[in-house]
């Protein structure tokens, strides 16, 4: 099976190190209870979550899962931890005994799937009463860029190929975020709590950096809408990040790529 959002293990490797950090780790942990015995990681990548997540709860025991079965081989080499394990398998049909789990987990996973509402119900049948699923998936057609200041020729045009995308990948929904809750709300879970977290990679560094940098955002986003290099909105990111170089000299300059993405709890009642 395939992974959904077109990375290869190298580039999931590369994105989630460029964004993953302590703040986030600590957003993800204010949603779920220190007493949890169990997490079950839905789309769970290279298990990044398993390495943040279980220094700081530890009854816990981690099963990962992922329909890309050289992800789960990478992630398997890379844990040394007896607590973690891994599956092969897509959110819509997951290999877990009903009502066993405590927190069934979703990050940036929920925007590559077309049945969301079914994963969502696979999840809450995981999960014993008082259990919660945990969501945090962003809202890509709310990306911003910064250099020195609010780049907003760069910005529209990214959010232009984001909005091509989209429309390209439905039903899945890159700009999932801020209908989670609702979501959840539909999967008979009631949601217990709600944030933004601002994903982003901000630097000091040389404008052409920077110019190289937003070029491979801009490729990622055309590559999971299968876009051509040629594509109008491709072309018209590419023209924003020539001209945010030009105007600039060799002197480094703060930059700044934002993503907001939602976390919301949902628990399931008795």
């Amino acid at each position: 099976m395939a992974s959904l959002d077109g990375l290869s293990t190298d580039m999931l490797r590369t994105s989630r190190a460029a964004w993953w950090d302590d703040a986030f780790t600590r957003r993800l942990l204010e949603a779920i209870p220190s007493d949890t015995a169990s997490i079950v990681d839905v789309g769970c990548g290279l298990a990044v979550a398993a390495h943040a997540l279980l220094p700081h709860l530890p009854h816990a025991r981690y099963l990962g899962i992922d329909a890309d079965a050289e992800r789960i081989r990478s992630a398997r080499a890379e844990a040394a931890d007896p607590r973690i394990a891994f599956e092969v398998a897509r959110a819509e049909q997951l290999p877990i005994v009903a009502a066993t789990t405590d927190v069934v987990l979703f990050v940036m996973t929920l925007q590559h799937l077309a049945r969301v509402e079914t994963a969502l119900a696979e999840a809450r049948r995981l999960l014993r009463a008082g259990g919660r699923v945990v969501a945090a998936e962003p809202d890509n057609l709310g990306q911003r860029f910064y250099v020195d200041g609010f780049a907003s020729r760069l910005t529209e045009a990214v959010q232009r190929l984001c909005e091509r995308t989209r429309s390209a990948r439905l039903p899945a929904d890159i700009a999932i975020g801020p209908r989670v809750g609702s979501e959840m709300a539909r999967a008979e879970l009631d949601v217990v709590s709600a944030t933004v977290h601002a994903v982003h990679s901000t630097r000091v560094e040389p404008a052409a950096a920077f110019c190289q940098r937003a070029q491979r955002i801009v490729h990622a986003i055309a590559r999971q809408g299968e876009l051509s290099p040629d594509a109008v909105e491709v072309l018209a990111c590419e023209r924003a990040i020539e001209d945010e170089l030009r105007a600039r000299d060799a002197t480094p300059v703060v930059t700044s790529h934002l993503v907001p993405v939602f976390i919301f709890a949902g628990v399931r009642g008795s």
